[in-house]
């Protein structure tokens, strides 16, 4: 027991010093990109460093235990302690007991860093450096860079926003309940798509930028929104050419990297994500587009049963009115349905219209008509435009109360655009799980219907939610796994080789450990790339270093 205390006290003495060391030196290390680029201050630098010195722990403790247990044991063999308590009866295996300890007391701790207590300090890090967006862009200005914000993409892809001034100043009291609110003069604003390619271009005079908290329960699980309001300005997109919109305010999200990053989730976060993966941006993105396409097939669907039986179709226009369609002869093809009437009849809508005149009740007349299917990215609720021809009108307007009947007039055209069906399909299908969506969807692909590849990417992301998630956990466990083995491999490769130099006992020690991190994290990133095979890179290195060990204890015992 005497020799087992001197000793252990010895390898946590030695274990701290070292960690201590090496975490120093990596936070510091980390510290100096988001320093020289600006998104980090330097009075902010030492609780960076501090917080960073964290995260570090779960590479530092591996190597500091294996190095400590290494010293610790040379000088034991060295001074001929080894072979005293050897003489003295006490086996290599109960000298070894000490670094058996430190071994499990340092791993469970690694799991404990690694399960629970990592990942919300990499949060920390990270809010430090990314949400302060006036910061940014204060920076960014000043020094005469672009300042770049990104967005995630469906399959995992990044576009950017990118922002340009000559000048930048924070304004006093912001409006509208934002946190921050940026004036920029002769500004110029670029979106990017996941390939670099300009998508629009905006450049203009004067500009404000206000930046708007999320609006989740708590800041870390809603993005923040950035909105910029231009003034004087021009622009320039790839499918509309140079103009001026009607629009003059842009929106976009400040990406949240809180979630994003399977790295910021504790365990039980990622076995949540398994369950929940639409939690993930990009997944959640590739479930929109698969709602999107079944509920356009069942709405058309719907409208061709409606217009067989002789009962209205119902839509609701951009503006909340309700427009009714009366079409006897519906023919549904390739997202379009078009629109027939029997000898003597006509399709028939009514629409609702304000004005500034009052409330209309407009009445549309046709032989042919048809419905077009309308692609709105960000909008999972299908949307259809109605193209009329040889039209036949009539308004009746209602001022206070009276009705005034207007006359008939024709025109050869009406389109009413943005109708949204009622029922909206959309919201039956929202609340679904991502699994039973995908077997829904697939199940129309097998009756022939024609989705896109909205089910095929959908599949994709969710397979590649179970790599990372798969290959995460992996890799905390392989981690801590190998810092096991390392503080062993440590002590019994010291009092095998104590004849031999100090440096090259260690190097004995740190070259095999070094491959087990290096075979570990290209396991896991062969787990995100091919699925479990990559288990067998991770796990093989911790299995090789486990039996360098073994022959190394055996071949001490032996002798």
């Amino acid at each position: 027991m005497t020799l087992w205390r001197s000793t252990l006290g010895d390898l946590f003495k030695l274990t701290a010093i070292t960690a201590g060391v090496l975490v120093l030196v990596i936070a510091l290390g980390a510290a100096v990109k988001p320093l020289s680029d600006g998104l980090l201050d330097a009075s902010d630098l030492p609780k960076f460093v501090m917080i960073a010195m964290v995260p570090m722990l779960a590479y530092a403790l591996p190597f500091a235990g294996g190095f400590a247990s290494t010293l610790v044991y040379y000088r034991i063999a060295n001074e001929n302690e080894a072979v005293a308590a050897h003489a003295g009866g006490i086996s290599h295996r109960s000298l070894v007991a000490p670094a058996v300890v430190m071994a499990i007391v340092l791993t469970a701790g690694l799991v404990v860093l690694n399960e629970e207590v990592i990942p919300g300090v990499l949060r920390s890090m990270q809010r430090m450096i990314t949400t302060d967006v006036a910061r940014q862009l204060l920076q960014g200005v000043a020094r005469g860079e672009a300042v770049q914000f990104k967005n995630a993409l469906p399959g995992g892809g990044e576009s950017r926003t990118m922002i340009y001034a000559d000048k930048a100043w924070r304004i006093r009291n912001p409006s509208g309940g934002a946190t921050d609110q940026i004036a920029l003069s002769n500004f110029a604003y670029v979106d990017l798509d996941k390939d670099g390619k300009p998508i629009r271009e905006v450049s203009g005079t004067l500009a404000n930028v206000w930046l708007f908290p999320g609006s989740g329960d708590s800041s870390e699980d809603a993005p923040s929104y950035v909105t910029m309001r231009c003034e004087n300005w021009t622009v320039y997109a790839n499918r509309a050419g140079q103009g001026r919109f009607n629009e003059d305010i842009f929106t976009w999200p400040v990406p949240n990297t809180f979630k994003e990053k399977v790295s910021f989730m504790s365990w039980r976060e990622l076995l949540d994500l398994r369950a929940n993966p639409k939690r993930l941006s990009w997944v959640e993105q590739q479930r929109q587009r698969v709602i999107s396409s079944l509920a356009q097939h069942q709405t058309l669907a719907m409208i061709r049963a409606r217009g067989a039986a002789g009962q209205p179709i119902e839509f609701v226009d951009s503006q909340g009115h309700l427009v009714v369609l009366r079409a006897p002869l519906v023919t549904v093809a390739d997202g379009r349905a078009m629109l027939g009437s029997p000898p003597g009849g006509v399709i028939r809508v009514d629409r609702t219209r304000t004005s500034t005149t009052g409330v209309s009740e407009q009445v549309l007349s046709a032989l042919t008509g048809l419905l077009v299917a309308e692609d709105v990215p960000s909008q999972q609720s299908p949307t259809f435009k109605l193209v009329l021809d040889r039209v036949r009108v009539r308004d009746s307007v209602s001022i206070a109360g009276g009705a005034d009947a207007g006359a008939d007039a024709e025109q050869p055209q009406v389109v009413v655009e943005r109708l949204t069906p009622v029922p909206d399909a959309a919201a039956a299908l929202s609340p679904m799980h991502s699994d039973e969506l995908l077997e829904l969807a697939e199940a129309r692909v097998a009756a022939g219907e024609k989705l896109g590849d909205g089910p095929k990417q959908l599949r994709k992301a969710l397979q590649r939610v179970e790599r990372l998630v798969l290959g995460r956990q992996n890799e905390r466990m392989a981690m801590a796994a190998s810092c096991f083995l390392m503080i062993l491999t440590g002590a019994v490769t010291a009092l095998l080789l104590s004849r031999r130099l100090p440096l090259a006992v260690y190097l004995w020690t740190f070259l095999p450990a070094l491959a087990t991190i290096v075979t570990i994290s290209g396991g896991q990133q062969m787990v995100q790339q091919s699925g479990v095979m990559g288990l067998t890179l991770m796990w093989g290195g911790v299995a090789a270093l486990g039996a360098y060990t073994a022959v190394v204890f055996a071949y001490l015992a032996k002798h």
